[in-house]
């Protein structure tokens, strides 16, 4: 970008007028242009702020895994616990 220095007070009023509408042309544009990335950046940080909100939720609430909902450990934890009922109110054997 080649940069021109313009004496303004050699220019015809006409000139200037257009000068001034280039400039105030030209810091709406950059302005739009700021206001654009600083949107882009709060969408991000907003996208950031959702995935580490769903990683840092209690895994209770995501329910058991598959590993472990294996049926044969099921059945073995499932058996320990009514054993362990059952001695415990009735006085059976295990």
């Amino acid at each position: 970008m080649v940069c021109v220095c313009v004496c303004v007070e050699n220019l015809t009023p006409a000139e200037q007028k257009k000068l001034r509408n280039k400039q105030r042309k030209k810091a709406k544009q950059e302005a739009v242009k700021r206001e654009k990335q600083k949107q882009e950046e709060q969408q991000k940080q907003q996208q950031q702020q959702q995935q580490g909100k769903t990683k840092s939720q209690d895994p209770e609430l995501d329910g058991p895994k598959e590993e472990e909902l294996v049926p044969k450990k099921l059945e073995r934890v499932s058996i320990q616990v009514l054993c362990g009922l059952c001695s415990n109110d009735t006085g059976c054997e295990q």
